[in-house]
């Protein structure tokens, strides 16, 4: 549900307001059971709710004749609650069978993710005519509030194991989907049982961003204008575990337009553009950390061992996260010791992974953009432009493991796997496994409460984007009954961090990273053509083609005698933070393959019956993927169910389809005009 509203007051010639209002609401259902469900059963039903608003005030006003202002306020609040559970204060239970198999899951999930963001957001702008200079100016100051319930359930979650005996008399009861937590025997055996130690509390910070800039457009003559301008941003969560931010932000921008005569235009510019830090690296940073005396211990060795800064505050650095209390003995079905009797878990609770905060801050993201265009108007009403753009980014996301394992190289032509338990032991500080505890060895000690593997995001990635774009376009003329619009563009993209939890497959080796990226896709051709054949019907069939993007090919684990989830090296990890699988197969580097080329021809028909001079009625008839074309490229997806996750050696010449695009689809619309 969306409502909007907005109300404009002229109060005087040169002095204009508008106030503009948005709510929303949206609920997405994701049902246990039936055609989604899997094994989940009813009782797992969640819905995905969305709830957001904006009151944008708005100023306009001349001071003098040469001198305009705007002032600006705007204050939106957005909630994110992902996973809603209908049953809520329950405890969560997968079932396993004889085998070992997952077979059933009841009640609420593993998983919280409650998040509430409140922004307030003021502009001030001026602007300025000095003869043949338009001066610009501005400053903009945004505070966001976020606060987040995350985490697991804090009423417990159950994985039990069911016997044949106890699996054939389930069956037996003949519940369908009405099977629940409470006719699971009581005695069945508990694999293990989890209750979350914090998900109770909220936590979160205040991220303040600031900008200033200034700029001039320059008329140097009738066939020439020049654009200089500078930019300065700061973000306070640049500071990250350190106690300065990054205060050299300064963007300079230059622009040329130059009108070579009547019919012909070449422009030019570069600009560099600064990106905020993204909150969710803060947030991840405090949900998934923690600041047991042990960790800090271990931490202080990774910064004796020269992995860690040594001059890190680890109190600054470190944070009571979201933590698990696990119990694999001692625990009976449903009677699990709860969050708060679990409390001393905390300081001797070892994980698999957490974070911490950079103690040396973060660079803001920038990009230094480069482009360049030539336009000719062939005629009154055709237009050909070609566009070069370059793009050189620095200073994107990363995330480093201070306590990887060693690096690992698995040879293709005779592969020996290594095993986790030898893995760990390579760690700078290394873990052994203890009555199915993580435990890590400093000074000749076994200490528990610590991490597997210590996450630090920095900011040192790159990517680099290169792009030609053509394009034809042709108005409607009253002597003939069509339009169009044709384009091609050849691009590139390369880098080494697909998004703020890109890790490196192989010892923090992010060299081997540096490849083409997820959504590079070489050549697009995209068409649109509107043909007038009667009046007031208007036909437009469009066409787009886009390359493969590329894929990578990772290790199946049947082929290497079973190992977990493809894990070769032992780490434990995979290159994109738990949302795909984990290591590339044995010879082949990420991204080195091309899924299929994809292409869609939509239609789109409109007709409008006049009622009178300015009233009509307009029918619309839409048709998305109108030869109903199997596209397994070009479209978005999770990398958990992307087709640029495919298994086994080139040389195997298979492919799995994981998802396609959306088929045949089409939308009627009727529209009141007056």
């Amino acid at each position: 549900t969306y409502a909007s509203a907005k109300i404009d007051q002229y109060w005087k010639k040169n002095f204009h307001t508008s106030l503009r209002a948005n709510y929303g609401i949206i609920d997405i259902v994701q049902q246990g059971g039936g055609l989604t469900g899997g094994n989940a059963f009813p009782s797992t039903r969640t819905t995905q709710k969305n709830r957001t608003y904006l009151i944008a005030l708005k100023n306009d006003y001349n001071i003098t004749a040469k001198l305009k202002a705007e002032t600006n306020f705007q204050t939106s609040y957005f909630r994110w609650n992902y996973r809603e559970p209908s049953n809520f204060g329950k405890p969560g239970v997968v079932v396993q069978g004889p085998t070992g198999a997952a077979i059933a899951s009841f009640g609420p999930g593993d998983y919280i993710f409650d998040d509430d963001e409140y922004t307030q957001q003021f502009q001030q702008k001026f602007k300025f005519q000095a003869g043949k200079h338009a001066l610009k100016a501005g400053v903009e100051f945004t505070s966001s509030d976020f606060s987040l319930l995350g985490g697991g359930n804090s009423f417990g979650f159950y994985t039990v194991k069911l016997t044949q005996s106890q699996l054939d008399s389930l069956r037996g009861l003949n519940l369908g989907s009405g099977l629940g937590t409470d006719n699971i025997p009581k005695n069945v055996q508990v694999v293990d049982y989890r209750v979350d130690l914090s998900s109770k509390e909220r936590f979160g910070t205040t991220q303040n961003v600031f900008n200033v800039y200034a700029e001039d457009n320059f008329a140097v003559n009738q066939n020439l204008n020049l654009g200089i301008g500078l930019r300065f941003d700061y973000d306070n969560l640049s500071k990250a575990g350190s106690t300065k931010g990054d205060w050299n932000n300064f963007g300079p921008r230059l622009s040329f337009n130059y009108k070579i005569d009547e019919n012909n235009v070449i422009r030019g510019g570069y600009a560099r553009a600064y990106d905020k830090i993204k909150y969710s690296v803060t947030s991840d940073n405090l949900q998934f950390s923690g600041n047991s005396a042990n960790f800090k211990l271990q931490l202080a060795e990774l910064q004796r061992l020269g992995k860690l800064d040594k001059n890190a505050d680890l109190d600054r650095i470190t944070f009571p996260g979201n933590l698990r209390a696990v119990y694999t003995t001692g625990v009976s079905y449903l009677n699990g010791p709860t969050a708060d009797q679990s409390q001393a878990n905390r300081a001797t609770q070892s994980t698999q992974t957490l974070r911490i905060k950079n103690p040396n801050g973060y660079e803001n993201p920038y990009s230094d953009q480069y482009t360049i265009s030539y336009q000719r108007k062939i005629e009154d009403h055709l237009r050909f432009e070609a566009v070069a753009f370059y793009s050189k980014t620095e200073d994107l996301y990363q995330i480093v493991n201070l306590n990887s394992s060693s690096s690992y190289t698995v040879d293709p032509a005779n592969p020996v796997v290594r095993t986790r338990a030898a893995a760990n032991l390579t760690r700078p500080v290394p873990i052994s496994t203890v009555n199915g505890q993580f435990v890590a060895t400093i000074g000749g000690t076994q200490y528990n409460g610590i991490a597997r593997d210590v996450f630090m995001t920095q900011s040192t990635g790159k990517a680099r984007y290169g792009a030609i774009n053509l394009i034809m376009q042709k108005d409607k003329l009253s002597t003939d009954k069509y339009s169009y619009r044709v384009s091609y563009t050849l691009s590139k993209i390369k880098t080494d961090s697909e998004g703020i939890n890109q890790r490196a497959s192989n010892n923090n080796d992010f060299g081997a990273e540096y490849t083409a990226g997820d959504n590079d896709r070489r050549h697009i051709i995209s068409g649109i053509i509107t043909f007038y054949p009667v009046k007031n019907l208007t036909l437009t069939p469009s066409l787009l083609f886009q390359s493969g993007q590329p894929f990578t090919r990772y290790a199946s684990a049947a082929a290497f005698g079973g190992v977990v989830a493809g894990d070769l090296d032992g780490n434990g990890e995979t290159a994109y933070g738990n949302s795909g699988p984990s290591d590339y197969q044995p010879g082949e580097t990420r991204n080195n393959d091309r899924l299929p080329s994809a292409s869609t021809i939509d239609f789109s028909a409109k007709y409008t019956f006049k009622l009178n001079s300015k009233q009509g009625i307009e029918l619309s008839a839409d048709i998305y993927n109108l030869l109903n074309t199997e596209n397994l490229s070009g479209f978005s997806s999770t990398r958990g169910v992307s087709n640029q996750n495919q298994f086994g050696p080139k040389s195997a010449n298979n492919f799995t389809k994981f998802s396609a695009a959306p088929p045949r689809q089409m939308q009627f619309g009727l529209r009141y005009i007056w």
